[in-house]
């Protein structure tokens, strides 16, 4: 290979090296102005939207999560601390953190919902549908409370137990079926064989767990409920037994 040849090859190496030492300086340029940018105030968070709450208001959720005002949206928050703040109260079971740019950033909520409460001495264990305790309170809920049952653990965001534990379950099986047949039972007592559930104070449904969630699904209990409310009918007790039969005794056992 001659001199000359040489010396191109040198020269164009040389080249290669200056071009590819340039654009790495121009991609830092171009990286650093990002993260300035990123950090920059146009990103400042001005508005916190809180989605699919109902127990807890949008102000409370906001304090729980602890963010601080006008953070930066990127550098500022930390998602998985606001899910852990927010998802350590029993009430809320997931939480999801959205940036929505330039400066808003999404709490989505699922929260747990409180449908009954469990008579514990002179204090109220709330819980949801899955046995889940939500909180112990002094205060009567509005909620269906479940009289009869003795509770062996007791633990804010862990699922109840009771000695009933077969009795409990099935209640709680219950209330989804509740819910779609627009069902409200104040009080609920249960026993080893079956329950009585009070629509009003003097006028109660007594079967097992089963044929009361039989009744309400098929929609049987709601046709004798609204014969008896037409009639203007309050006191008595609906006894159900099996095969979806029926009877009523127009006074509570």
């Amino acid at each position: 290979m001659s001199e000359d040849i040489k010396k191109t090859a040198r020269k164009k190496k040389k080249r290669r090296k200056k071009y590819y030492s340039l654009r790495i300086l121009i991609a830092l340029v171009v990286i650093a102005g990002a993260a300035l940018f990123l950090r920059s105030s146009f990103f400042d968070v001005d508005k916190i939207t809180v989605e699919n709450n109902y127990y807890f208001s949008d102000s409370e959720i906001i304090t729980m999560a602890d963010i601080q005002p006008y953070c930066n949206l990127f550098w500022g928050i930390d998602s998985g601390r606001i899910i852990s703040r927010l998802t350590v109260d029993p009430y809320i079971e997931e939480v999801s953190v959205t940036r929505k740019l330039p400066s808003e950033l999404v709490i989505d909520v699922k929260e747990r919902k409180q449908i009954a409460a469990v008579i514990y001495g002179d204090k109220y264990v709330v819980i949801d549908e899955e046995g889940i305790v939500l909180r112990i309170t002094e205060t009567k809920p509005k909620v269906t409370l479940l009289k009869g049952l003795t509770l062996s653990k007791v633990i804010e965001g862990e699922e109840i137990e009771a000695e009933e534990s077969v009795s409990l379950k099935n209640t709680l099986k219950m209330f989804g079926a509740m819910e779609e047949g627009d069902i409200y039972f104040i009080r609920i007592e249960i026993s080893d064989i079956f329950i009585k559930a009070y629509i009003y104070n003097a006028l109660v449904c007594k079967g097992t767990p089963s044929q009361m969630l039989n009744s309400i699904e098929n929609g049987n209990l709601q046709k004798i409920l609204n014969s008896l409310f037409e009639k203007d009918i309050s006191r008595g007790t609906i006894n159900l037994s099996e095969g979806n039969y029926a009877s009523f005794t127009p006074k509570v056992e």
